[in-house]
């Protein structure tokens, strides 16, 4: 049988590393854009897309799979020039490979469901119209074929997301005691969340989705894989990328309470405007039913836009007095390394909590929409005050940690200019003899926006830090003509990941405080890791 030829075994082997290979590479791009083809739309809209679309395993392989064949098939029979190309292929991933330039997801049932019918579909194609030709077809357009196979794969998915929806809205209706809280806004969502539930941890069973579920399908999949008996509260992040997003996961969980942390540019780039932004953040406190109670910020003109139309009660929070919020914040200050002070006042009394384990003053107005809710469940202010002095942040988010001599401030998941600018602030207040470094890739999703909001976050790094790492060119440009000459800050874009480990490791005998904005590559937080098992609030 002409399949069991040595060659075209050989070829059949090197066609099998070849796609194993491309599979990983581009399901996890496809799986850090969650399979959606607006935030692919958005990353190949970014020079870091841009180059990806020139790499080897797109434009450039396209361009010598075809050139090659082309030359190569008049001296050579076609399975030795397939089988040549397939071989280059194999060598030219394993330099990849040996590089360090690798990329796998995580596996999951979706990767390995997509990767088996990617493979059984190229497979079969071949196979049966018998042309060994058309897997250098399928090598030069790969990337095509497999986005093709998920998108069609997104119509089945469609439908059994919503049957997860349905029945979790089900299950959860069947808990009459249960009151459901949900939290939006375009940050502090999961910072929120986690002190909420600290706080009301005191006096009630609270369940809250793990990590950073905010999705509809994901905050379908908690609820049905949780018991709910015993449980009082059940507090839900509600994140999104276009309208009707939060309505969605509102309708399944009937929240009682909706709080709006506030509104700026997060996102834009998906959304367009801020109108849009401001119209999908309202779906939530839409959905408060006329008992139930909205909380929101006071200095935040979005999220102030609509609540003359809301059929709930509205309580707000604010650091302006002429704003006239339910709790003003009076004062927030950072403590330097001994966490932030609060003060402020509920129209009837003050208060005054120390935070040790929170840095950021932002952190007030966060703190303060907690202080609301947690009243609206009857929680005494000793009771608050109580809970308030011992919380502690969610991880990567204003977490400070020592790294040998180094302090390291690791606000790696925040991507938006507020929370740029907050933990700038805590930058600050450090001695301004310890060396000050920024790393940073910038903000992602901003939209035509990004270039000025890049150049205006820059100015502000420039009064704060002594040196900034960029580890994206998609951000380089813009934050180094916003940098402000006269205060001499140094620039340097490290884009290798390995590169970018050498001179961290580098700053770890010194007296500097470093950090770290935005998302990391995997091998820095392996490094803090290793450093003390994990990056902790000291």
């Amino acid at each position: 049988m002409i399949y069991l030829h040595p060659i075209y075994i050989a070829i059949a082997c090197l066609w099998f590393v070849s796609v194993s290979i491309d599979y990983a590479r581009f399901l996890y791009i496809w799986q850090l854009k969650e399979y959606r083809i607006d935030l692919m739309r958005d990353f190949f809209s970014t020079k870091k897309g841009q180059d990806f679309w020139k790499s080897y395993p797109l434009a450039t392989r396209a361009v010598l799979t075809i050139g090659l064949y082309v030359f190569l098939r008049e001296i050579f029979p076609t399975a030795n020039v397939i089988l040549t190309i397939f071989a280059l292929d194999v060598a030219c991933n394993i330099y990849l490979l040996y590089k360090k330039i690798r990329r796998r997801p995580i596996l999951t049932k979706k990767v390995l469901l997509i990767t088996g019918i990617a493979l059984l579909v190229e497979a079969s194609i071949v196979m049966y119209l018998k042309s060994w030709q058309l897997f250098l077809l399928f090598l030069a357009f790969r990337f095509l074929f497999l986005s093709a196979i998920i998108v069609c794969f997104s119509y089945p998915t469609t439908i059994i997301k919503k049957w997860y929806i349905f029945k979790a809205k089900r299950k959860l209706s069947a808990y009459k005691d249960l009151k459901v809280i949900g939290i939006t806004g375009s940050y502090g969502k999961t910072t929120t969340k986690t002190y909420l539930a600290q706080i009301l941890g005191k006096k009630y069973h609270v369940v809250t989705p793990t990590k950073n579920i905010n999705t509809d399908i994901g905050v379908a999949k908690h609820i049905l894989s949780t018991n709910f008996t015993g449980v009082d509260i059940y507090i839900v992040e509600m994140g999104a990328y276009k309208k009707g997003e939060i309505k969605i996961i509102a309708d399944m969980v009937c929240p009682i309470v909706g709080i709006l942390t506030a509104i700026n540019e997060e996102h834009l780039s998906l959304f367009g405007t801020l109108e849009n932004t401001t119209n999908t953040k309202y779906e939530l406190l839409r959905a408060i039913p006329e008992n139930g109670l909205v909380i929101t910020n006071a200095d935040n003109i979005h999220a102030m836009k609509y609540i003359h139309e809301l059929k709930a009660p509205v309580q707000t929070f604010g650091l302006d007095e002429d704003n006239t919020p339910h709790i003003l914040i009076t004062n927030a200050t950072n403590k330097k390394e001994d966490g932030i002070l609060i003060e402020g006042t509920d129209q009837k009394h003050t208060f005054s909590y120390h935070i040790k384990n929170i840095h950021g003053s932002h952190n007030s107005t966060n703190i303060a929409a907690c202080i609301i809710a947690a009243k609206y469940f009857n929680l005494t202010n000793e009771e608050i005050k109580t809970q308030v002095e011992q919380l502690t942040p969610p991880k990567d988010r204003l977490n400070i940690c020592k790294y040998g001599d180094a302090t390291i401030i690791n606000d790696s998941y925040n991507a938006n200019p507020d929370g740029f600018r907050a933990a700038l602030d805590v930058l600050g207040s450090f001695p301004s003899h310890k060396k000050r470094i920024v790393i940073t890739r910038g903000m992602t999703e901003l939209g035509e926006q990004s270039e000025q909001l890049h150049k205006n976050i820059a100015e502000e790094i420039s009064f704060y830090a002594d040196t900034l790492i960029v580890i994206s060119k998609d951000s380089y440009e813009a934050l180094a003509k916003g940098i402000l000459k006269k205060y001499q800050i140094t620039i340097e874009l490290i884009e290798n990941h390995e590169q970018l480990l050498t001179y961290l490791q580098s700053l770890k005998e010194q007296n500097v405080v470093i950090l770290l904005e935005n998302r990391m590559p995997s091998i820095i937080y392996k490094e803090l890791e290793r450093e003390q098992h994990a990056c902790q609030t000291t």
